[in-house]
């Protein structure tokens, strides 16, 4: 499942963690690679929703301090550090 959806000007990001995780945040080109804080649903899955426009955005995960890509989203450029950063585009 990719993990970034748009619905009436609302993006959902999520996250599934595959073992235990205490924070998980996500940044990206939308807050200036500021993380932002993402909560835990019942089923462990992490969800931040956010007012986006139309366009096409890079992000990442802060999974307990650690960096990552979405690891459910392919779509994908390199960046200055070495990693990658996910690319989501909302229509």
């Amino acid at each position: 499942m990719f993990a970034a959806e748009m619905n009436r000007g609302q993006a959902q990001f999520t996250f599934k963690p595959s073992h235990g995780v205490r924070y998980v945040a996500i940044a990206g080109t939308f807050s200036s690679w500021k993380p932002i804080a993402m909560q835990r649903r019942r089923d462990g899955t992490f969800e931040a929703k956010l007012a986006l426009k139309p366009g096409t955005y890079e992000y990442r995960f802060v999974v307990d301090q650690h960096w990552v890509s979405d690891p459910d989203n392919h779509n994908q450029v390199a960046n200055p550090f070495g990693a990658t950063n996910s690319v989501a585009r909302f229509q």
